[in-house]
């Protein structure tokens, strides 16, 4: 996170945060010419938009249903004279929307769900009256309103004919639709805490059977006692466990900004930044064994320039490229380049890059190292490219406005996350995702979280087999979430 001599302006909301989802309401029995109709298969439908909320919400014909907020479904309230979650009055059953994302055989020889959408309250897998649709099929969303009636779609989102059709041929009065990208397979809240939890980084070894995510946890934004914080997951990212400290600073010191780069070998680097009243230094740390310990902390080289005034600040990810770690450093006015030829034991100062840039990710492409720049506090990021190892640059904006952009080499090109700032003043800051190749973003950006309140984002991206995890902050909370490759396209 920038801090050099940076006045921080910080946004309080007087509304609640929410997830980018929208819930519509679709009633097959009531006439309201006041809302918009879609069509399902020959079935005319209308519907009227409702926001997220914590309050029930009037559901014609049924109980209150409540949409909470950051979820992606829709439940029956339970009352105490109804307290079977799968099983109301005669007539009324769960409403609920599930992804499904691996079929299995039950016994009857019919198809259930695997894995339910994320945050749903129920566990479809082991059965609560869910289980038993016939078939299912990987990729659809259902929604449930009987045990034996559901809609299935492919995206959560159209009310065209083509996505929603009815699974069974029998008569619905109503159900709840969701905004819910499918490509999106789980989210999870790695950890709550009332102390200030952000700037994150993830990293896996080999097979991904340990993965690490790492933080800053301080009093407060800016507060002078950060420690880097680590936590670990052996399921593939859907829990975290041994929180531990890998990194505490003197009194009166802050450490913030960690980033991972796993090397061949499975070393892994662990580079952050040291801030007091007077002074910030970029250091990192090194493991052999994957985050169980970790060795002294090196000091990272300061600019060359003859004005330099002594302060490294880094934020972004490194690049490893022909056994060489890159990695960028800035301060006030300038970034600077520096590289590592062992590992990261000993690092040297390589260039200056362009002044007034700061949080910076590299990547390599077309022959050429490149890196993406936050720079000053609105206005587009930068984007510069180098044909000689980093030694040189050329320069040019880009159609972005990118706090803490972050670079993951996939698929010959890059996963890029950035917190956008572009449209501040209207709809708050968001996190968003795209793909990046060629020098340009080559896929639609999609929102993973927004909020008036801009301490939020710095996401880092860890690829798996057949999807990948993005860790990122909200305020309070540091979260997770994987995706299909597919939310690339």
């Amino acid at each position: 996170m920038k801090t050099i001599t940076y006045t921080y302006i910080f946004l309080i909301s007087l509304f609640s945060c929410s997830e980018d989802i929208e819930n519509h309401r679709l009633d097959l029995s009531e006439k309201d010419i006041s809302t918009k109709s879609a069509t399902i298969d020959e079935v005319n439908i209308l519907y009227s938009t409702k926001p997220i909320a914590d309050e029930p919400i009037t559901v014609t014909g049924h109980t209150s249903a409540i949409i909470r907020e950051g979820m992606a479904n829709a439940i029956i309230n339970i009352t105490e004279e109804n307290k079977d979650a799968f099983k109301l009055d005669p007539g009324r059953y769960v409403v609920d929307f599930y992804r499904v994302t691996k079929n299995i055989t039950l016994p009857n020889g019919a198809y259930g769900l695997k894995q339910a959408s994320p945050d749903c309250g129920y566990d479809p897998y082991e059965g609560n009256g869910v289980i038993g649709y016939s078939p299912t099929q990987t990729g659809n969303i259902y929604s449930m309103q009987t045990n034996t009636t559901h809609f299935k779609s492919k995206d959560g989102v159209s009310l065209s004919k083509e996505t929603w059709r009815p699974h069974m041929p029998q008569y619905l009065k109503w159900v709840y639709a969701c905004r819910y990208n499918p490509n999106l397979i789980n989210r999870v809240d790695v950890i709550k805490s009332d102390k200030h939890v952000a700037f994150t980084t993830i990293a896996g070894n080999s097979n991904r059977s340990k993965i690490l995510i790492a933080y800053r946890e301080g009093n407060s934004h800016l507060s002078y006692d950060g420690k880097i914080i680590q936590l670990t997951s052996y399921d593939y990212g859907k829990t975290w466990k041994d929180k531990k400290v890998i990194y505490t600073p003197s009194p009166n010191t802050d450490a913030r900004d960690p980033q991972f780069l796993v090397l061949s070998d499975n070393t892994l680097i662990c580079r952050f930044f040291e801030r007091t009243a007077n002074k910030h230094t970029v250091k990192c740390i090194r493991s052999s064994d994957f985050g169980n310990t970790y060795q002294s902390p090196i000091t990272l080289p300061g600019s060359s320039a003859p004005n330099w005034t002594g302060d490294a600040a880094a934020r972004g990810n490194m690049l490893l490229l022909n056994g060489i770690i890159y990695s960028v450093s800035y301060d006030s006015v300038r970034a600077w380049l520096t590289k590592s030829t062992d590992s990261g034991n000993t690092w040297s100062y390589v260039s200056e890059l362009k002044n007034g840039i700061n949080e910076t990710s590299l990547g390599y492409e077309n022959g050429k190292i490149f890196c993406i720049a936050r720079q000053a506090a609105t206005g587009p990021s930068a984007y510069g490219t180098s044909n000689d190892m980093g030694k040189t640059w050329s320069w040019q904006d880009i159609n972005i406005s990118a706090d803490a952009p972050s670079l993951t080499s996939y698929n010959n090109g890059y996963i890029l996350t950035f917190r956008n700032k572009a449209n501040v003043t209207s709809s708050g800051y968001s996190l968003d995702l795209a793909f990046w190749k060629n020098g340009q973003i080559a896929s639609t950006p999609v929102t993973l979280y927004s909020n008036m309140d801009m301490d939020i984002g710095y996401a880092d991206v860890l690829t798996m087999n057949g999807s990948f995890l993005v860790s990122c902050y909200i305020p309070n909370i540091i979260r997770s979430y994987e995706f299909w490759y597919d939310i690339l396209k």
